[in-house]
């Protein structure tokens, strides 16, 4: 028989194969219905998101998670969807237009954990800058949603549907929904520290609904949980000279010495990572002294206006929460040093090896990891810098004021000056119009005005005693508006 040549019996079985065979071939064509599109575009270097993103999927199916493959082939599918799948990432983050974006941007431990994956294969990922928070069109595509009252801009109180939480990425995350989740709205329900944590934490993420909200109303009703739940746990004591012992100490305790006690238990959170305690925080570092952060509490604290809290006590708060942010940040970001570390001892055994791809890959990881561990040791310092600006402010802000504030304008002593100056004036004489002010008497207030808050920083063996609020009075006018006042 000829080599071409088939016999009847051999088309018939080769027939009936193929027609075996159709079904499969066409839900295979089904499944991939743009194969021949992406592969054109790959050549012309033009594949879209989505097109990697199939690609990559159709990789993993076919030759990752396929049978009978080698593992030699196994591998080096899987090194190509790694490598799709780290090309979608840095061109979702550089053409900055998707919730992914916004939220990496603004989370830098999730902006390391990828930066370092993406460094294992050699990739860089571009540094983020003053980028734009998601619009609310993009969070509901997300499926998430923003808790009543709040902004676009404030990651941490993004409420994400169950389905969507990632519970293993939640229970590692401090503070997180998951935590709060475990809270319970009254102290008498509380049944553990776990629950306890939640709570806490819950009173001062959550915004309130029914009543006063802000940094200071959550922090007072946070305190008054604890002493409640304090008191309840007191009074379940048999011992009855104890009980009372212990009764007698919590009457004693102060509003801070409960909000030191609360941020030991609850740790960081986004509070004090992205919330109220953080723009004291900020605000402290524009400025590098407690001022502006003080009169920022105590514009907006209603324990002031109803009397409950006095000068002394909205600074020790203030310095309280500022500690608390830095000690939070400052345990993430030892926490990321850690991390870093453990990927640098991974790496420095394939570094080892012979100048490969692999070995450069991990060399360059190591760099990257390094670098990133010298930022941290940086913004730890800044940190431990913000903590002794409340626990010992420097004088000279304020013992220069009067002259900085007639200075150089384009000075930042100056700037600071004016800034003081405006925020002291916002704060304790809000009806006062600085321009029919007369200047002298109103920076000489200010300035008094200033070092007795500096003042209630310090301890009082290191207060400064050339200010005081015995050499603080009434702001006078400028003589022409005090004689259009009297004719009035």
């Amino acid at each position: 028989m000829a080599k071409g040549n088939k016999s009847a019996a051999q088309k018939a079985a080769e027939q009936q194969a193929a027609a075996q065979q159709a079904p499969e071939t066409k839900t295979q064509q089904a499944n991939d219905p743009s194969l021949g599109t992406i592969v054109n575009n790959m050549k012309n270097g033009s594949l879209s998101q989505d097109g990697k993103a199939i690609t990559a999927n159709l990789v993993q199916k076919r030759w990752v998670e396929g049978e009978n493959v080698p593992e030699s082939v196994r591998q080096g599918a899987g090194n190509i969807v790694d490598a799709f799948l780290a090309d979608i990432i840095v061109t979702d983050i550089a053409q900055g237009s998707s919730v992914f974006y916004g939220i990496v941007a603004r989370d830098e431990a999730k902006y390391l954990t990828i930066k370092t994956a993406l460094a294992e294969q050699g990739i860089s990922l571009p540094e983020f800058k003053a980028l734009p928070a998601p619009t609310n069109e993009q969070l509901q595509k997300a499926g998430m949603k923003l808790l009543p009252g709040q902004k676009v801009d404030n990651m941490a109180v993004l409420e994400v549907p169950a389905e969507n939480v990632d519970k293993k990425a939640v229970e590692k995350k401090k503070g997180e929904l998951k935590v709060i989740q475990k809270a319970v709205n009254s102290p008498e329900q509380v049944e553990n520290d776990e629950q306890l944590k939640a709570s806490l934490a819950a009173m001062l993420i959550r915004p309130n609904a029914t009543g006063p909200d802000g940094i200071d109303a959550r922090v007072q009703r946070t305190i008054n949980f604890y002493r409640t739940y304090l008191s309840i746990q007191a009074n379940k004591m048999e011992d009855a000279d104890k009980k009372q012992a212990r009764l007698d100490e919590l009457k004693a305790m102060t509003t801070v010495d409960l909000l030191k006690e609360i941020s030991t238990i609850v740790g960081s959170c986004p509070f004090v990572i992205h919330g109220g305690s953080y723009k004291l925080r900020s605000v402290l570092a524009q400025t590098g002294n407690p001022i502006d952060p003080f009169c920022l509490y105590r514009r907006t604290a209603a324990s002031v206006k109803n009397g409950t809290a006095d000068d002394q006590t909205v600074a020790d708060i203030v310095r309280t929460l500022i500690i608390w942010s830095c000690n939070g940040r400052i345990e993430d970001i030892n926490d990321g040093i850690k991390t870093a570390e453990r990927q640098i001892k991974k790496n420095e055994e394939l570094a080892k090896d012979k100048d490969t791809t692999k070995s450069k890959l991990a060399k360059a990881a190591i760099k990257t990891h390094q670098e990133n561990i010298e930022k941290f040791k940086l913004e730890i310092a800044e940190l431990e810098k913000l903590i002794s600006e409340t626990a010992n402010p420097a004088f000279d802000v304020v013992d220069h004021l009067i002259e900085n504030y007639n200075g150089d304008e384009n000075s930042e002593n100056y700037k600071l000056a004016r800034r003081i100056v405006g925020t002291i004036m916002k704060t304790y004489y809000p009806d006062v119009d600085i321009k029919k002010a007369d200047e002298a008497s109103m920076l000489y207030n200010c300035q008094q005005r200033a070092g007795v808050i500096l003042n209630m920083f310090h301890s009082p063996v290191n207060q400064n005693q050339a200010y005081s609020t015995i050499n603080i009075g009434d702001i006078a006018m400028k003589p022409e508006d005090a004689g259009e006042e009297k004719k009035d």
